[in-house]
């Protein structure tokens, strides 16, 4: 079991992914197929990494932001690509 302070940063966590996400399907179509998806992840987790490696330089993101951003495409893979049997694979 997980102490309270631990779990009361999970739900913070979850609810800033929750957040980005509905943005990002708001601003963004569907991912057309888990090559797609994939590429978007993949972009996501080199721009989290330059931010968390270097985060004293100015053309980096702030390392919260990115690995949010990053979480979060990876929760749409699971709804748009995962569970939906429609999409290319």
């Amino acid at each position: 079991m997980i102490d309270k302070y631990k779990s009361d940063l999970i739900t913070t966590a979850l609810e800033l992914v929750r957040v980005e996400l509905e943005v990002a399907c708001s601003e963004f179509p569907p991912f057309r197929s888990a090559h797609e998806g994939v590429a978007i992840i993949d972009e996501e987790m080199r721009e989290f990494r330059d931010a968390a490696y270097w985060p004293h330089k100015d053309e980096t993101g702030d390392e919260e932001v990115e690995v949010t951003q990053l979480a979060a495409m990876a929760v749409r893979y699971l709804v748009e690509v995962c569970y939906k049997e429609d999409v290319p694979r």
